[in-house]
């Protein structure tokens, strides 16, 4: 996982409301872990442009005390569109805290170049 402190210059953070899925805006969802305790909503998404990759799930918990949590955008979840809701499936709970999206770079123009622009690996 990245440091808080010091991300990887290749990562950058797109707010979730600016990322369409085959569910809908990412914005919103509700994100619960295997044993149905709520964890929080995704804020947004930490990318690696050049390998056309989404890394992580920025979620924001709920409450007075506010935390961001880094989960691993590739682990098995299961998506109820209607709900709006992730359900994480591994019994792992993510425990890497960061600040939100000061943790990283934001998404830029260059970004998308390199996105649409990177050579697909064979």
């Amino acid at each position: 996982m990245p440091s808080p402190d010091r991300p990887p210059s290749e990562l950058c953070y797109l707010d979730a409301a600016h990322v369409n899925s085959p569910a809908g805006v990412l914005a919103g969802f509700d994100v619960v872990t295997a044993s149905g305790e709520q964890l929080g909503s995704i804020a947004g998404v930490v990318i690696e442009a050049a390998a056309r990759r989404a890394r992580y799930l920025d979620v924001q918990s709920h409450g007075l005390r506010r935390r961001h949590y880094l989960v691993e955008a590739d682990q098995p979840a299961q998506v109820d569109a209607e709900r709006k809701q992730l359900r994480l499936l591994s019994a792992d709970l993510p425990t890497v805290h960061h600040p939100g999206r000061a943790s990283f770079r934001p998404f830029s123009d260059a970004d998308l170049l390199a996105a649409v622009f990177a050579s697909r690996a064979a």
